[in-house]
């Protein structure tokens, strides 16, 4: 439902640290909650260096001491569409899960160290949006039914089937209500003959 209170137009990160040496992601799943898009950072842990592992991403050592360093952002997703149309809450809070294929091919799951989600919802009638359920999964995608990339098509074929669905429901309830009516019509003609 728009909100009364409609705001301008809002962008967001939700940061994502993994710990351990190897997170090994392959798919990433959540709940939309009214973002029109997202795009995909990564931040790697520095590739091994002979014998001995690189400090950990985001640190240098300096005479044995680690001090912070400037984490370098790398896309992992560019733009990803979460709903087709980002005025209408149809598919506000559909399911999303992004599979490895998604990724760039000099993507090394294994040494990711950080994500960051970007969202965005450039229209004004929503308050807040953000993800929900924010998994991360070391294989495929483990939702079942995966939603299909948008099309005008695709839409326009969803909308047509939810509204046969409706239709049907109606013309159900009308069946329904068919043998009360008959009841009571009969009723109320003999009640319009009758003169005052």
């Amino acid at each position: 439902t728009p909100s009364p209170h409609a705001t301008a137009p809002t962008q967001s990160y939700i940061d994502v640290r993994f710990a351990g040496s190897a997170a090994d992601l392959h798919s990433i799943t959540f709940r939309n909650y009214y973002t029109a898009s997202v795009s995909i950072l990564f931040a790697a842990r520095p590739a091994k260096t002979g014998p001995e592992v690189a400090p950990a991403c985001g640190a240098d050592v300096v005479d044995g001491q680690r001090t912070p360093r400037e984490v370098v952002w790398q896309t992992l997703v560019p733009h990803l569409q979460l709903m087709a149309d980002l005025h209408s809450e149809d598919d506000a809070q559909a399911e999303h899960c992004i599979d490895a294929a998604s990724f760039p091919a000099s993507f090394d799951p294994r040494r990711l160290s950080q994500l960051r989600i970007c969202l965005s919802q450039p229209s004004p009638l929503w308050r807040t949006h953000t993800l929900h359920g924010l998994r991360f999964f070391g294989r495929r995608c483990p939702l079942t039914a995966r939603p299909a990339p948008f099309s005008e098509k695709g839409l326009l074929a969803a909308r047509i089937s939810v509204l046969a669905a409706e239709v049907e429901a109606l013309a159900a309830g009308a069946v329904q209500v068919r043998p009360t009516l008959d009841e009571v019509l009969p009723a109320r003609r003999d009640l319009e003959h009758v003169s005052p």
